[in-house]
Formats: C-alpha cells, structure tokens, sequence
C-alpha cells in the first residue's frame, strides 16, 4: 500500500470544518407528511375535517368560501351533495378552514397566477417579430 505523497507520514488527513451539509437543519420527525392523490410531491396535511376530505370536496368548499358564501350557506351546500360528505362539516368547522387550510390553498392561487404571469411575459420576451406587426 503505497502512502499519499499529500501527507505527510505523521499526519492524518483533516476532516473540513462547518460543511454545509452539517448546517442544514435535521427535519422535525413529529410532522407527518403524508402524499395527495394528485401530486407526487408530499405536503403536510392538516388534520381537520375539511383538512381529511378529497381534494375535490376541499376544492369545492374553497371554491364557496371565494364566492364569499356565509358557513351557514356554505353548510347548507354540502348537505344538498350527491353523493354526500362522509361526514356532516358544521360553520365551526368551516371557520377553522378558513383560518387555516383556505389560507394556504390562497397562498397556492396566488403561486399560480405568478407563473402564469411570468410564463407569459416569456412567451412575449421571446416570440419573433412578423413584419406585418411593425
């Protein structure tokens, strides 16, 4: 085994300081992070009533509440679905969502737009110029 013309034979290589890998922080393993049907990418999920429905029926409610519907209307909504809720959602309930899990479906809404705003100023940065337009 020949030695490392590097070191010398008394030293051992050192090890780097404060890598970065050492200063990323470990991640919490009290969150449960749990996948949706209709993303690969897991989120933390809440643990709400509305919070363990389909995202259809979470999408729908959101959908009510942007209408500015009031919970007893919104209520009053999912009594008259087909098929029905798997379980009865109360204004209460409601206004636990919308405290919280309406908050990060608007903070998603407005992700979206931004990249659909950015998508089309790229389009427009980047698309020829007909003569006909000048």
């Amino acid at each position: 085994m020949s030695k490392c013309p590097c070191y010398p034979s008394s030293q051992k290589p050192r090890k780097p300081m404060n890598t970065i890998i050492e200063q990323l922080p470990l991640p919490d393993p009290t969150l449960e992070a749990s996948s949706t049907e209709d993303s690969p990418h897991k989120r933390l999920r809440h643990n709400s009533k509305i919070g363990r429905l389909p995202k259809a029926d979470r999408d729908f409610i959101n959908s009510l509440l942007d209408d500015g519907l009031t919970y007893g209307q919104i209520v009053q909504e999912l009594r008259e679905l087909d098929p029905p809720l798997p379980y009865p959602i109360s204004e209460r309930n409601l206004s636990s969502w919308q405290a919280t899990g309406y908050q990060e479906y608007l903070r998603h809404q407005e992700r979206l737009d931004l990249l659909a705003a950015n998508q089309d100023v790229i389009y427009f940065a980047y698309m020829p110029i007909s003569k006909d337009s000048l």
